[in-house]
């Protein structure tokens, strides 16, 4: 099936890999900024699970619901991982499983914020020093395209990685 934004399984399989241990499929395009997987159709940016669930269900995601992640991995696509629900549905998963924000000292949700890096600064600079390919460095660390491309160009923002700190 092709979603309504023309993403088919084939461009899908793509960007992802399989990671035998826990079953996920993670997404190797970069993340948004809460670190779901992103995919840039046509200008616009897409949740790539939203879309994953959509073409492997052939059918678009009705009004009003999500899609939740049982293996609570925000960059996995796996069709088998993901089961739409209700925004309230979503919210009880989450504080069921504990990764809500509880207490009255927590503060305001923090939106934007970047998560920190998945990397340590011995391994970017592998990345820096590497000729191997991109998406092959982001399966090898198990970390998005976009983060190896950041970190090769060294890209504001990633200052923790850089290169003058090692």
């Amino acid at each position: 099936m092709t979603s309504a934004h023309g993403i088919t399984k084939e461009v899908l399989a793509d960007w992802w890999t399989p990671v035998p241990e826990c079953g996920c499929f993670l997404w190797l395009g970069a993340p948004t900024n809460n670190g779901y997987g992103a995919i840039k159709r046509k200008g616009k940016n897409y949740a790539a699970h939203r879309i994953s669930w959509e073409v492997h269900n052939d059918q678009t995601i009705p009004a009003g619901l999500c899609v939740m992640h049982k293996c609570d991995t925000p960059m996995c696509v796996n069709p088998a991982h993901l089961r739409v629900g209700t925004v309230k549905e979503n919210m009880a998963d989450r504080d069921a499983k504990g990764r809500g924000r509880t207490g009255t000292r927590s503060g305001p949700p923090r939106i934007g914020v970047r998560r920190p890096p998945s990397l340590t600064p011995e391994q970017a600079a592998q990345v820096r020093q590497s000729r191997e390919r991109t998406r092959d460095l982001a399966t090898k660390f198990g970390v998005s395209v976009g983060l190896i491309c950041n970190i090769r160009t060294n890209k504001p923002g990633y200052y923790h990685i850089q290169e003058s700190q090692q």
